[in-house]
């Protein structure tokens, strides 16, 4: 028998961060999973977590935690996969490492993964978004913090993990006028900003308190903000009759509105390296243009439709000086005046 603990803390605190190299983001959300899991085990077997063995830890009770995380915890079918994969992960490791266990994690790394449902994603139309970028109050210090991340997530369409991140280095420019993102995958880009997004900007760092803390936005303690931080807030401006995740920023960045999304069309963003993902970015387009074209046209158009309806607009549009990953210049996005 071999015992849990000693090869899980090696798993995250030296394969994961060093020989992966993988992001503090990651290692963050594997521990979660391990942290349910084992409380999971340790509940059913009676046993205190540090007398847990891999032994204990076949297919059995790897679908049975599975089975837990959506019923019990009410998980959806993604977050289901997700810890999945770190389990699938942890095998993986455990392969190379203890050879007695390595019929045991062949079969857990063979657990397959469950279908999801493919649902459009909700987004807020352009009279709601101008509302909830208006709702943090700027004669205040974290109004004004409040006001920049807002503008900052949904103008650029960051990911919630990228935008507690950043850091002020990531503005190669005193004007402000792009971003540097290192994203998912260690993808990097680099994004122009619209120039109200750049006034939120700099009204926050005019006050940011002075301190040795890299990231740009920080809390009310002068540490970085963490997500569940940015979503606590982002709820206090967020409408009560249309409560969304924090990722609808993102999502509804994916719309083709000139006037706040800076002036991107929908193909920019579908065919932008940090879209990659074929499905994400068909379903983002297809709720984008579906919705547009239904207010457009006051008519149900087919989701096909709307999708032909934005490529042909996008091939009319001039492609001059879009180079994915690198900074391009608003107006040539978007042929609005700067």
């Amino acid at each position: 028998m071999t015992a849990l603990a000693p090869h899980l803390t090696a798993f995250l605190r030296e394969h994961l961060p060093r020989e992966r190299a993988v992001s503090p983001h990651t290692v963050k959300t594997y521990a979660n999973c391990f942290v349910l899991l084992v409380r999971f085990a340790s509940d059913r077997l009676k046993r205190r977590p540090t007398d847990l063995e891999i032994e204990d830890f076949g297919t059995d009770m790897i679908m049975a935690f599975l089975g837990h995380v959506e019923v019990e915890r009410g998980s959806c079918v993604r977050t289901r996969n997700g810890r999945l994969a770190a389990i699938r992960s942890f095998f993986r490791y455990i392969e190379y490492r203890v050879p007695a266990c390595l019929d045991q994690a062949l079969r857990v790394r063979s657990i397959p993964s469950k279908k999801a449902n493919k649902t459009l994603i909700d987004y807020l139309d352009r009279a709601e978004i101008k509302a909830l970028l208006d709702a943090p109050d700027p004669r205040t210090r974290l109004g004004t913090r409040d006001r920049a991340m807002l503008h900052l997530t949904y103008a650029a369409g960051l990911r919630v993990s990228e935008l507690v991140s950043l850091q002020l280095r990531d503005f190669p420019d005193r004007s402000l006028s792009t971003v540097h993102i290192m994203g998912k995958g260690r993808r990097e880009r680099v994004l122009p900003l619209w120039k109200e997004t750049q006034s939120a900007l700099r009204a926050w760092l005019v006050i940011r308190p002075e301190t040795e803390v890299a990231e740009v936005f920080l809390n009310a303690n002068g540490q970085p903000i963490t997500r569940d931080g940015f979503a606590f807030r982002l709820a206090k401006h967020v409408n009560a009759a249309a409560k969304k995740q924090p990722s609808f920023l993102r999502d509804a960045h994916a719309r083709s509105d000139r006037r706040y999304s800076q002036g991107r069309t929908m193909a920019w963003t579908c065919q932008h390296p940090e879209h990659r993902n074929i499905s994400a970015r068909r379903f983002r387009g297809e709720a984008a243009d579906f919705g547009c074209a239904w207010r457009a046209g006051n008519q149900p158009w087919t989701l096909q439709a709307a999708v032909r309806h934005s490529d042909r607009h996008a091939q009319r549009r001039p492609q001059a000086g879009i180079a994915f990953g690198h900074a391009a210049p608003t107006a040539q996005l978007s042929g609005v005046k700067s």
